[in-house]
């Protein structure tokens, strides 16, 4: 089985559970990805191929220059994502087809915003699946920007051109997104859908430092702007302006691509690394403030963690508004994120036991969706039944 995913973190992770539910069930997982991502992967316990791109976490500064100077520009930032998950994915197929050939692939595992694998696959005459990486409307992204380019390459790889996006995913999505998170009808998701539990993995490295993991009085707030985003220039200044003072203490990762002196000295209450393992932090902390970001949101809120979002793109707008809606936390628009802001919703997060509440309700949400194993078992049934229609019973 080969999987594919945009050289991200963010991509990666929420694949994580089933592949190594697949290689626990006795089934080989290769990973087809950008050059340099391909040792993150390999460090996570997979093997790993290189194909299209060398870009997102490595090199997106270099390829894309032009997705980061205003992360305040919705509208702008929205086509340049989809331009570069389009053009991406386009220059991963070639490697991908013949990857494919190489190994002798019987199922394409693709995560939802990487086109390579279902244009690959089909060209080679494979059935794939796609797992959700969270919010993101799928047929609604293709539908707005991507379409376009996913017919012409249909028409480079030879195969008939899919004007109505049915050939995107026609055996199996898997949806990870919890239900109360869903800002999208059924209607923008793929047809065969089936839920699946977001189990939120860690790269591994180093236990986080003993200092917060000190009872007291005094809330552990955790500060992460991903892995990606985390290079604006100035995405953790209002936050660790409007904490500076409080009775907090603040553990801010900064993420393997800035350097924690980049965000100068830190105050008194404020520890600052590249990276700790949040499944050990999430269960200390009292408050995440974050990008809101999949990941990061929903593993926070499995632990019944409430939390402030201060989206800078992406999926983190979706994601900050369920939040909200939801009564698990707030959202501040970017553009109005000011220290005293931040500071105000700080206190009211930390100082009502109802965001906490809201929280643990969807922990108890999350915790009730189908485990990883139910998709090694339908996975399973793709490829058994691939002759009759590649969708499972009860689809």
């Amino acid at each position: 089985m080969v999987a594919t995913c945009q050289p991200a973190i963010g991509h990666f992770q929420p694949m994580v559970p089933v592949a190594r539910t697949l290689v626990e069930a006795g089934h080989e997982v290769v990973f087809a990805t950008s050059m340099s991502f391909c040792r993150f992967v390999r460090g996570a316990g997979f093997d790993a191929v290189p194909v299209g791109l060398d870009w997102l976490e490595s090199e997106v500064d270099r390829s894309f220059p032009d997705l980061f100077p205003d992360a305040t520009n919705r509208t702008k930032l929205a086509r340049g994502w989809r331009s570069a998950f389009a053009r991406a994915g386009r220059a991963a197929i070639p490697d991908l087809v013949r990857l494919l050939a190489d190994v002798r692939a019987d199922l394409v595992l693709g995560e939802s915003l990487d086109l390579s694998g279902p244009l690959a696959a089909e060209a080679a005459d494979v059935p794939h699946v796609l797992v959700g990486i969270g919010a993101p409307r799928p047929l609604a992204i293709l539908a707005h920007g991507v379409a376009a380019p996913w017919n012409a390459a249909r028409a480079a790889l030879g195969l008939d051109q899919d004007p109505h996006l049915d050939r995107f995913c026609p055996y199996l999505y898997f949806d990870t997104c919890p239900p109360s998170l869903r800002p999208y009808s059924s209607v923008e998701l793929p047809g065969a859908v089936w839920p699946l539990r977001p189990v939120p993995t860690d790269a591994g490295g180093a236990p986080p430092r003993g200092w917060f993991e000190n009872d007291g009085n005094e809330p552990l707030v955790y500060v992460t702007m991903g892995t990606v985003f985390n290079r604006v220039a100035d995405a953790f200044q209002p936050v660790l302006g409007a904490l500076a003072d409080e009775p907090v203490r603040v553990l801010v990762t900064v993420g393997p691509t800035r350097d924690p002196a980049t965000l100068g000295p830190a105050p008194r209450n404020v520890w600052v690394e590249r990276y700790v393992p949040q499944a050990a932090v999430m269960p200390l902390a009292d408050l995440v403030i974050c990008h809101a970001g999949f990941n990061t949101t929903v593993a926070a809120l499995a632990q019944g963690v409430p939390v402030l979002g201060l989206p800078l793109g992406a999926d983190g707008h979706f994601n900050a508004f369920r939040v909200a809606a939801c009564g698990a936390g707030l959202r501040i628009d970017r553009r109005d994120a000011t220290a005293d802001l931040v500071r105000a919703a700080v206190r009211d997060v930390l100082g009502n036991p109802l965001y906490r509440a809201n929280a643990q309700r969807l922990a108890r949400e999350i915790a009730s969706m189908p485990p990883p194993a139910t998709a090694v078992r339908l996975l399973e049934q793709v490829v058994a039944e691939r002759g009759g229609g590649g969708v499972p019973a009860g689809a």
